[in-house]
């Protein structure tokens, strides 16, 4: 029994070895070499690196996936284009993450917390919407950082709301 268990450690330390000598471009073989002659091991092709060509790259790298606003762990979120823009200037906001068909209030939060009301609109069939507002007038002068925010007003809660800061310019 002790003895099937080291060779199978044996075995499985070996094929490690040689993954990791194929993936790293090591063509010295050592880990080969102390095997038996007549045995090999090929690195699986999506461990081995890709051959470099002029005017192609590798294979993309993988990243996570992005967040689906349609699962329920996916909070609402903003953003404002540009993120700096001065008085009566048109900005476009775009969010997603909330119910589709729901209605979203679009506020903005300036420098002294005071809250504007600028535009309510209802969300596509994805839970996402697009709008222009006009940047508004400071009414008040403070330390808080001017926000844009989105918040449900079929669903109020603290959860179902999202801001994005913002910056006034002259």
């Amino acid at each position: 029994m002790h003895i099937i268990a080291a060779v199978i450690t044996a075995v499985a330390t070996l094929a490690a070895a040689v993954i990791a000598a194929a993936a790293s471009g090591d063509d010295s073989s050592d880990v080969l070499r102390a095997g038996p002659p007549t045995t090999s091991v090929t690195a699986p092709p999506s461990v081995t690196e890709p051959t470099a060509t002029a005017g192609t790259s590798g294979p993309p790298v993988q990243t996570l996936p992005a967040t689906d606003p349609t699962t329920p762990d996916s909070g609402p979120r903003v953003a404002v284009t540009p993120d700096m823009a001065a008085v009566g200037d048109t900005v476009t906001i775009e969010a997603g993450g909330f119910a589709p068909g729901e209605r979203i209030r679009i506020t903005l939060r300036d420098s002294g917390a005071v809250e504007k009301d600028l535009r309510d609109v209802t969300t596509d069939e994805d839970g996402r919407f697009v709008a222009e507002v006009r940047v508004p007038a400071e009414v008040s002068s403070g330390n808080e950082t001017p926000a844009f925010r989105v918040w449900s007003v079929d669903d109020v809660d603290s959860a179902n709301t999202a801001d994005t800061p913002f910056t006034y310019i002259e």
